[in-house]
């Protein structure tokens, strides 16, 4: 199926009994049939996502639910992912997030048309119960590496990347972790390319670590010295980029 190749979407979960139904629906109504759907669950997670997860798998064998065997967090949990994926392709849907039913079709074509083998798109930004939609995040037409040290806009839930040139990476624990997966990428491949279209929707959760804006900064930091290794002086610059423009980015909601 080379026009339809199989997309495995990754989804690590904890304590996502609020919001991972919605999600999973988010995938099942996708126009793009062939994929799968790893749904890797932290072994502490003390609510009903695994009764959830499992009704879905049940009917749908597609969903498929992995336990991790220890509480090693979001970023390993995606790693066991990438580890079980069996897709051509791999895409990222966090447990609370939410795509367009034409998210994978879009995207896929986009890609296998022009050979691109690592791309994403636009999303909207959505409170906790659905009931606002914020500022549509605008996106350049390509991205590079050094594009991505100044303006880290390519966001988890909208990424797609071909599987085969990128088998060995996996995401780390240092810094934060899917601006360094993706810097990993963009230092074997020109460019990510992009889809200017609001595709997908990403949840404001209070309390959730991507919404605090002093954690993020450590993180952004440490993306920068610790995992980069950058010298001082490039760090501090990159780092006062970063803290103009997040003022104006998530001032708009």
């Amino acid at each position: 199926m080379q026009d339809h190749p199989l997309i495995s979407v990754i989804t690590p979960a904890f304590n996502a009994e609020k919001y991972i139904e919605d999600t999973i629906k988010s995938v099942l109504n996708q126009s793009y049939e062939n994929w799968e759907h790893l749904i890797v669950l932290d072994c502490n997670s003390k609510d009903n996502t695994a009764e959830i997860v499992k009704n879905y798998s049940q009917k749908y064998p597609r969903i498929k639910l992995i336990t991790s065997p220890l509480a090693i967090g979001a970023s390993n949990n995606r790693n066991l992912g990438l580890t079980s994926a069996k897709g051509t392709y791999i895409a990222f849907l966090d447990a609370d997030d939410l795509w367009t039913p034409d998210k994978l079709q879009k995207q896929i074509s986009f890609m296998i048309q022009r050979q691109y083998v690592f791309s994403f798109t636009g999303f909207r930004r959505i409170s906790q119960d659905n009931s606002t939609q914020g500022y549509v995040h605008q996106m350049p037409e390509k991205v590079s590496y050094n594009d991505l040290l100044r303006n880290n806009c390519i966001a988890c839930l909208t990424v797609i990347f071909k599987r085969e040139p990128f088998n060995d990476l996996r995401f780390q624990d240092q810094g934060w972790e899917d601006m360094a997966f993706w810097l990993q990428i963009l230092k074997r491949v020109p460019f990510a390319y992009s889809i200017n279209e609001p595709l997908a929707f990403y949840r404001i959760v209070k309390g959730s670590r991507s919404n605090n804006k002093f954690f993020a900064a450590k993180l952004r930091w440490n993306t920068y010295r610790l995992v980069e290794k950058l010298s001082l002086l490039k760090s501090c610059y990159l780092f006062l980029i970063y803290a103009f423009t997040a003022i104006f980015k998530w001032k708009r909601f």
